[in-house]
């Protein structure tokens, strides 16, 4: 051996402690991880498994789950009583399935060693409690607590096996997570290969829940699973999420989907400011051509034998967004504006035709708009504008003001991310801020409807907490390169502006 060398005896030994660290480095007794508890779902069950290096990964999910669930998931509504245990949880993984025509709930964390001591003996740590006034733990069998509120039992049930605290949403559940840990019942495994060294990740699995419904809508769907691979990371000023989906070829056929990735977009597309939203997307010829004779043109109040027209004009790239502003009453909206580019001739034929309906007579006049020959917009009895040039169909409810060639700004300027995007299936991007305002205006609007006696069909109480849930989030940047994966980002408002309360 040379002087200095490693012998190759080391070095082996070297190796094997590398990949022990690796393995099993911070993980519990007998090299557990709390995903070794949760159980493999019976084939054909809806399910969503989480795994992540905190608890507060899983938190949103849970949340937006529960809001969703209603009734239908007392255990997740039952989380929002224990949260304080979740606050410095380490390794987490959860499982929520649907089973026995229910929603159920597994999950398994390492949370610190006086939290679990205390968990172990049927008490909250310390600490925690006074923040969970009403709530306690009653044992209903060894080692299994129930969670209570009061004189009221939560489906949510604690326990510890191993330095690890497990949650189930019935006993029985737990049981099984037990069998699952101790290796007599066969786990879930799911092989990260989406950005692997990212601390969240999410795996579902729809139970050929999909493919069903398109083989009713008599699609040549086979049976078989919709699976969703995703990860995402936080960040100071907000965080990224990729996903990948597979057997979309199993439920929409081949040449469809070919179709949809058929999608150029240009650094061409400007938006007049504020921007609340876009979207692009593009329609096939062939979900184009699914319009019945007549349909079309009975629904918008056009001319007879509009529908081939129309079809030709839906065909195509989309831009859909609210921007710029309308009115409603005395309150100030978004205006809505779909922009149908590279649509020629039958653009231009489009916007002139559509001023000559019948119910124009209520328009004084249509004012002409810089660079668009055909068409133009009106403020009475509302701001309308359908305009075209050769490359671009104009429609929507929008102020003219709003339309003014400087008010205009590249999406680029709105969203840098999609300065790389050429070429996409799908894309959008959401100013969350703004969002959460326009909800506000519209629940004012309600308001005011509802004391004239008229019923909009939305509660404005559910609007303005709406705006209320929103307020944190900044901008939300998506982009699908094909239907199969993409792409998200967003951003964190750090001073958001506090949302008003219903009176």
């Amino acid at each position: 051996m040379r002087k200095g060398g490693v012998s190759p005896g080391v070095f082996l030994a070297g190796v094997v402690l590398f990949l022990i660290t690796a393995l099993y480095g911070g993980r519990g007794p007998e090299g557990r991880h709390p995903s070794d508890a949760l159980p493999l779902p019976a084939e054909g069950t809806l399910f969503l498994h989480y795994e992540g290096t905190k608890a507060s990964g899983l938190s949103p999910l849970l949340k937006a789950m529960a809001t969703v669930g209603g009734e239908r998931a007392p255990t997740l509504d039952a989380l929002f009583f224990v949260p304080p245990l979740f606050l410095n949880a380490g390794e987490t993984a959860a499982l929520l399935a649907w089973e026995e025509n229910a929603l159920h709930f597994y999950m398994a964390a390492r949370l610190p060693k006086e939290h679990t001591q205390a968990i172990s003996e049927g008490v909250f740590p310390k600490g925690i409690a006074p923040t969970l006034t009403g709530v306690s733990l009653q044992e209903v069998s060894p080692g299994i607590f129930g969670v209570r509120r009061k004189n009221e039992d939560l489906s949510l049930f604690i326990s510890v096996n191993g330095g690890i605290t497990l949650f189930a949403s019935s006993p029985e559940k737990m049981s099984r997570m037990a069998l699952t840990l101790e290796r007599q019942a066969e786990p879930i495994d799911i092989a990260w290969k989406l950005e692997r060294r990212w601390p969240n990740h999410i795996f579902f699995s729809d139970g050929g829940l999909f493919s069903g419904i398109a083989s009713m809508e008599g699609l040549p769907a086979a049976k078989e699973n919709l699976l969703v691979t995703a990860a995402w990371r936080d960040e100071d000023d907000g965080g990224r999420m990729e996903w990948h989906l597979e057997g979309l070829d199993t439920i929409f056929p081949p040449s469809l989907l070919k179709e949809f990735r058929e999608a150029h977009w240009g650094g061409r597309y400007t938006f007049p400011e504020p921007l609340v939203a876009a979207v692009g997307f593009t329609i096939p010829e062939r979900f184009a051509a699914f319009l019945e004779d007549g349909r079309m043109s009975e629904a918008f109040g056009l001319w007879e034998n509009a529908d081939e027209l129309i079809k030709g004009l839906l065909a195509g790239p989309c831009i859909l967004s609210l921007c710029g502003s309308s009115k409603f009453l005395v309150y100030s909206l978004p205006g809505v504006l779909l922009q149908l580019p590279e649509r020629g001739r039958e653009g231009e034929t489009f916007a002139e035709a559509f001023w000559k309906k019948e119910w124009s007579a209520l328009v004084p006049g249509v004012e002409k708009l810089d660079g668009f020959p055909v068409g133009g917009t009106t403020a009475i009895p509302f701001s309308i504008v359908a305009a075209a040039n050769f490359r671009m169909l104009q429609l929507g409810l929008i102020d003219r003001d709003a339309l003014r060639h400087e008010r205009f700004r590249s999406i680029y300027d709105y969203a840098p991310l999609l300065s790389d995007i050429e070429n996409a299936f799908f894309w959008s991007y959401l100013d969350i801020p703004k969002i959460a305002s326009a909800l506000q205006d519209l629940a004012k609007i309600g308001q005011v409807a509802a004391k004239m006696g008229k019923n909009l069909r939305v509660s404005p109480n559910a609007l303005f907490q709406a705006a209320d849930a929103l307020k944190e989030m900044g901008g939300v940047t998506i982009v699908m390169p094909v239907p199969e994966e993409g792409f998200l980002e967003w951003r964190i408002t750090k001073d958001a502006a506090p949302t008003e309360e219903m009176e």
